[in-house]
């Protein structure tokens, strides 16, 4: 059973919040912030780290690897979901299917090319 509390509708909104952090810090010119790629390249990293650090802490529980959000297992955590059991689970990826309309993977593939976009940033190759 899924419990939706204040603790997980602020864990989801904060999900949010990120994404649109993410995506907008591309709209922002830098004559109006000189170090912002430098930053959304830092901050988006550190996503990533986060993300596999807790897949790595996961790895030996399940056998498998997963980018596990630690946004997503606190979600779980008191959403009353076993976190090991959904691991793969987006909560990007829940918002353009429920709310959007979209398909679920779509999650990931905003979160590959903000990754793809920030790093061909970053290297000065756009």
């Amino acid at each position: 059973m899924i419990i939706h509390n204040y603790k997980t509708r602020i864990i989801w909104s904060v999900h949010l919040l990120f994404v649109i952090f993410a995506i907008g810090m591309f709209f922002v010119p830098e004559a109006l912030w000189p170090q912002k790629v430098r930053i959304h390249f830092f901050i988006v990293i550190g996503m990533l780290l986060s993300q596999i650090i807790a897949g790595l802490y996961y790895l030996p529980k399940v056998g498998k690897f997963y980018f596990a959000c630690p946004l997503n297992n606190l979600e779980d955590h008191y959403g009353g979901r076993e976190i090991h059991k959904h691991l793969g689970r987006s909560s990007i990826g829940q918002f353009c299917k429920d709310y959007l309309g979209l398909p679920y993977w779509l999650g990931t593939v905003i979160t590959i090319l903000i990754l793809i976009g920030v790093t061909l940033q970053y290297f000065n190759i756009i």
